[in-house]
């Protein structure tokens, strides 16, 4: 008899996981900018899982739902952390230190380091869970003046408002200092990025759990892909507002040009 899909799927999460896991490990890896502390990164792990495993085995209705939820998960992530090969190889080339920024050493890992990861997502996305790249880019693939007003919009209130509480609590310097290739990279290395944590993991995320779950089920995810830190934990906080402009305009393309504009402003401005 042939088994369930979903324990084929159980399997490669599991095994997906624990390769996270082991590879995020602080034990293994150095951590930098205040590390959390190991007890609470490995209890809220453990708590997660345990909860997510009491969710399948007491409500089987849900178990499919959780499955691939924690698949896409931990296929995201292991994509993420492949391109690392392809960034050693970039490493290699003989380039210029200008040529090194704009290609693998600038924000986000430059205009290509991330690259090859986010064309695995959305290829992944299509062969492996039936996604097509359009349904992963939020039903529409054509830029609209939606993702502008929403996009734009959102990023610049939220800009706003991070300065000036960073002013009001004297936390840095507020100055208009623009770094035009640093928003240059960021262009690439921004939409890759939504790809990874916006795209097939928010459409697989809202369908198993509902808009508000996937909201904050990427931020979490998001914030942890800039490494297990207090600052990453505030990431994971206030980032679900991307999701929301993502889901709300239509189009991934609304959550990249938030991610633009944020950057842009508060970079340029807090220093």
């Amino acid at each position: 008899m042939r088994a369930p899909p979903w324990r084929c799927v159980a399997l490669a999460a599991a095994a997906g996981a624990t390769v996270v896991l082991v590879y995020f490990s602080p034990h293994l890896f150095g951590l930098s900018k205040h590390p959390l502390p190991n007890a609470l990164i490995f209890s809220v792990a453990g708590a997660g899982a345990a909860l997510a495993a009491a969710t399948a085995s007491a409500l089987p209705r849900y178990r499919e739902a959780v499955v691939r939820v924690l698949a896409a998960t931990a296929f995201v992530y292991l994509s993420w952390r492949l391109g690392i090969l392809w960034v050693d190889w970039l490493a290699t080339l003989p380039l210029s230190p200008s040529q090194e920024y704009w290609l693998y050493k600038g924000p986000g890992e430059g205009a290509i380091g991330v690259l090859p990861s986010a064309i695995m997502v959305l290829l992944g996305g299509r062969f492996l869970f039936g996604m097509t790249i359009r349904q992963q880019w939020n039903g529409r693939l054509a830029f609209a003046w939606r993702d502008l007003l929403y996009g734009g919009g959102v990023g610049i209130a939220m800009s706003a408002f991070a300065i000036a509480c960073a002013a009001l609590a004297g936390a840095g310097r507020v100055s208009w200092e623009p770094n035009w290739s640093s928003h240059g990279v960021n262009m690439f290395s921004n939409l890759y990025e939504e790809i990874l944590a916006r795209g097939l993991l928010l459409q697989i995320a809202r369908r198993g759990g509902g808009n508000g779950f996937a909201m904050i089920w990427t931020g979490i995810i998001f914030g942890s892909m800039h490494g297990l830190t207090w600052l990453a934990l505030s990431f994971a906080l206030v980032t679900w507002i991307i999701a929301w402009v993502v889901l709300r305009a239509g189009s991934l393309w609304a959550g990249w040009v938030f991610h633009q504009v944020i950057d842009v402003l508060v970079d340029s401005w807090l220093h």
